[in-house]
């Protein structure tokens, strides 16, 4: 998918200039990069990269909602937009455990990452047709009804905007398009324990955290065709800032994983 990205870019961009850095169309403001670069030299001497990878591809090896999700993608002779795939990779590595020529656009607000990931692939000669753009997911720059998939694997919890970002993603897919997502919320009882002011403040932040994700995906247009819960224990204070609010407050905050497919009718 040679300059596939520019592809789905121009129909929307044509009147307007963006930077192209190692063949990456970047439309994110250096002032609202995801990434520092202290944080990409980590993920280098951390060997992020790599690791993620052999990571979520040693886990397509068994079976698990996350394997199916990715085996039906790969399946698919579509376009598939991976949503905030940042260095773990989102649903990629999946995907292209399961057919190698799969056709990827892989998304995130910060180049320097994507960056990252496209070196990986060139060097080890893997996933020749996926492709890098930088953007930010509430503010979609390619035309309507662009993809037959997308996908994020915890990429929508960290967007401010979750569900601007999810009506984006209605937006670009096809008429019978899919959506394969997993992302997180907690539980209703855990989350009531912290005081008035910290409970609004997150629900601002992230509207899904303790609600979930079908009511604003049915709002956005969705059909939603599957929807399953699984938990996934306490969040430690080393996973996130809510794991550090959390623990600031003494509130064991227990995580559920959600894993939604659902159709644009």
């Amino acid at each position: 998918m040679a300059n596939g990205a520019m592809g789905f870019l121009e129909p929307m961009t044509k009147k307007h200039f963006y930077d192209v850095l190692s063949g990456i169309p970047n439309f994110v403001d250096p002032s609202v990069e995801a990434w520092t670069e202290e944080e990409i030299d980590e993920i280098r001497k951390g060997n992020w990269i790599e690791r993620n990878w052999k990571s979520q591809t040693g886990q397509m090896q068994y079976k698990s909602k996350r394997t199916e999700f990715c085996q039906a993608m790969a399946a698919s002779d579509g376009t598939i937009l991976d949503v905030a795939s940042g260095p773990g990779g989102g649903s990629t590595p999946g995907i292209v455990y399961f057919n190698s020529h799969a056709k990827v656009l892989m998304n995130d607000l910060g180049v320097k990452v994507l960056k990252e990931w496209q070196a990986y692939l060139r060097k080890n000669s893997m996933g020749p047709n996926v492709c890098f753009a930088a953007f930010d997911a509430t503010n979609v720059p390619i035309r309507s009804q662009a993809f037959d998939i997308v996908t994020s694997f915890g990429g929508f919890s960290n967007i401010l905007g979750t569900g601007k970002a999810i009506y984006e993603t209605f937006r670009v897919l096809k008429k019978g398009g899919t959506l394969f997502m997993s992302d997180g919320k907690v539980y209703k009882d855990d989350f009531h324990q912290f005081p008035k002011e910290v409970q609004q403040k997150w629900k601002v932040l992230f509207p899904a955290l303790v609600n979930g994700y079908r009511n604003i995906l049915e709002d956005a247009g969705f059909s939603v065709t599957s929807y399953e819960e699984v938990s996934l224990g306490a969040i430690s204070p080393d996973e996130s800032d809510l794991g550090k609010t959390a623990q600031k407050h003494g509130v064991t905050l227990r995580l559920v994983s959600c894993y939604i497919q659902a159709e644009k009718p």
